[in-house]
């Protein structure tokens, strides 16, 4: 997999937004990926004003599923658990946007309430 990154003090004017969304337009230009994650720096309510629609509204137009990590929520939950815990979490959204399912029920349950 390629592997990217911006840096937003070298955006050369250009606010977080619009470098966002060429970024992601330069690396699928050649070839679609299934996923895009995105690390978002800063804290979240600047992020959640600009940044993180920004990246929404471009997967919404091309059809390619992003994951946002945010990675003040990271720092937040800097002890063990916190950070398995948030990090389970993304997994599990990971794993739904790329088909997988993350619990079922059982035929044996289903047989014992007949």
């Amino acid at each position: 997999p390629r592997i990217a990154g911006a840096d937003p003090r070298r955006s050369g004017g250009r606010d977080d937004a619009a470098q966002a969304a060429e970024l992601l337009n330069m690396l699928t230009e050649r070839e679609k990926p299934d996923l895009v994650i995105c690390l978002l720096p800063g804290n979240q309510s600047e992020n959640a004003k600009a940044l993180y629609p920004a990246i929404k509204r471009w997967s919404a137009s091309c059809g390619i599923a992003t994951q946002c990590i945010q990675l003040a929520a990271m720092k937040k939950n800097c002890n063990p658990k916190g950070v398995k815990s948030y990090i389970a979490g993304v997994l599990l959204k990971v794993n739904l946007k790329l088909g997988g399912k993350n619990g079922f029920v059982g035929e044996s349950v289903h047989a014992s309430r007949s």
